[in-house]
């Protein structure tokens, strides 16, 4: 779904581009993004700020209201193919995967507002 290009000129498309100063910088650019732009799963997270006791005095609706917020996002970090959640993913995994929870979420509201009408 996402697709990403590492190109020497700008583009004017629907992708996310980065461009390099030079052209030699593109492999050094994909380790970058691979390797550091990473996000740590909201759900680890979450559970290590609980066991830290950092929402002890919290009110429970906050911590409710996260706790939900985490598991609306948690699937991002579970790949189709595996069966446990993943502890980080490079940045751009997960904006693919936000970006398909979004679009199947979409079309999955506007199948039954059809079927409502």
């Amino acid at each position: 779904m996402l697709h990403v290009e590492i190109r020497e000129k700008p583009y004017a498309g629907t992708r996310i581009e980065i461009v390099p100063e030079s052209s030699s910088r593109i492999p050094e650019l994909r380790d970058v993004l691979e390797r550091d732009f990473m996000i740590e799963n909201p759900t680890k997270v979450f559970a290590e700020r609980m066991k830290r006791g950092e929402f002890e005095y919290v009110p429970k609706y906050k911590v409710d209201a996260e706790a939900r917020i985490v598991k609306i996002l948690s699937p991002v970090w579970k790949l189709p193919s595996q069966k446990n959640e993943e502890e980080v993913m490079n940045v751009m995994m997960v904006l693919s995967r936000l970006m398909q929870l979004y679009v199947n979420s979409r079309m999955e509201l506007e199948n039954l507002y059809e079927t409502l009408q």
